[in-house]
């Protein structure tokens, strides 16, 4: 088994709450408390040489069905590895909160509605099976 449930870009929960407020229309019933945006869920492999790297990460939309709340973000990263992962990803997103029953991975089907765009330096690591982040040394 991997040692990794998911690897992607991590941003400081207490920042993105500060931006978020502004624009929330209210959490659901689960807060989602390491925001991220996912790149390879359960990856088979793992380079840990890019765990650490930048990456910028630019909120774009806000949306909320009742089941999923979450940001529609814009990826930028100098590391060409990086970038070209985060072009792969159909709808990067964060997720904010779900619902009793509500999945992660439906946020990126919401209805976003632009905001006023903000920036958060994120980090690029992974999750690991035992819940904790991994980015580098």
């Amino acid at each position: 088994m991997n040692k990794y449930h998911y690897i992607g870009c991590f941003v400081d929960r207490e920042e993105l709450t500060r931006y978020v407020n502004a624009v929330s229309t209210g959490h659901l019933w689960r807060e989602i408390t390491v925001p991220h945006v996912t790149f390879v869920f359960e990856p088979d492999e793992v380079n840990r040489e890019l765990f650490g790297a930048k990456v910028k990460v630019q909120a774009v939309g806000y949306g909320n069905n009742g089941i999923n709340e979450g940001l529609k973000v814009k990826l930028y990263c100098e590391n060409r590895v990086i970038a070209e992962m985060a072009e792969g990803i159909k709808v990067p997103h964060i997720t904010l909160s779900v619902d009793k029953g509500g999945k992660a991975y439906d946020t990126r089907y919401l209805k976003f509605y632009d905001i006023e765009p903000f920036v958060l330096e994120g980090v690029f690591g992974g999750y690991t099976q035992n819940g904790i982040v991994d980015c580098g040394d």
